[in-house]
């Protein structure tokens, strides 16, 4: 990896605001942008692939990226072996130039999830599982508002292993 390249990590709970930023930001650095989901799960499902092909995968993404790559939803509960294996964020880590993390408060986190989840049940935005009933729907919301507590945890030892590494994280 060339060290002169730019590469920035994007993290922060479901609904944040990752993709949006990632996107803008790609636009006006003409960057690359990696969805650590688009790798995270089987197209058009919501069914994770193994650890080691995450793993595998947004490595070589990363790596293949022309110029700048921003990394966006990268998952920083390293603890979790479904969700990431370490040697992936250790990497990512070193990889990085500077980071953006969002630590919105839980009430605008909650009020994001579910707009984003109802589009998706009407179709109006991109969804993983071809379809959605209401229980589903209902198990997918509460997942992601338990999930807030762990992931702001998560953030906090990520500014922490930031500031130790010397490495820049712009905190929202």
């Amino acid at each position: 990896m060339d060290k002169r390249r730019e590469v920035i990590l994007i993290t922060g709970p479901a609904a944040c605001g990752k993709t949006t930023t990632a996107h803008r930001l790609a636009k006006s650095r003409n960057a690359t942008v990696v969805h650590c989901d688009s790798h995270r799960y089987k197209p058009g499902t919501w069914d994770k692939v193994s650890a080691d092909f995450y793993q595998e995968s947004v490595m070589l993404a990363v790596q293949r990226a022309p110029g700048s790559v921003i990394v966006e939803g990268v998952y920083l509960d390293v603890s979790d072996s479904e969700n990431c294996r370490p040697a992936t964020f250790n990497q990512l880590l070193e990889w990085a130039t500077s980071r953006i993390v969002f630590k919105p408060p839980l009430d605008k986190t909650v009020e994001n999830i579910v707009r984003r989840t109802m589009n998706r049940v009407r179709g109006t935005e991109e969804a993983g599982a071809a379809e959605e009933t209401p229980e589903s729907v209902t198990r997918l919301i509460l997942k992601q508002v338990n999930n807030y507590a762990k992931i702001i945890g998560a953030l906090e030892r990520f500014e922490v292993t930031c500031s130790e590494r010397g490495v820049h994280a712009e905190i929202n």
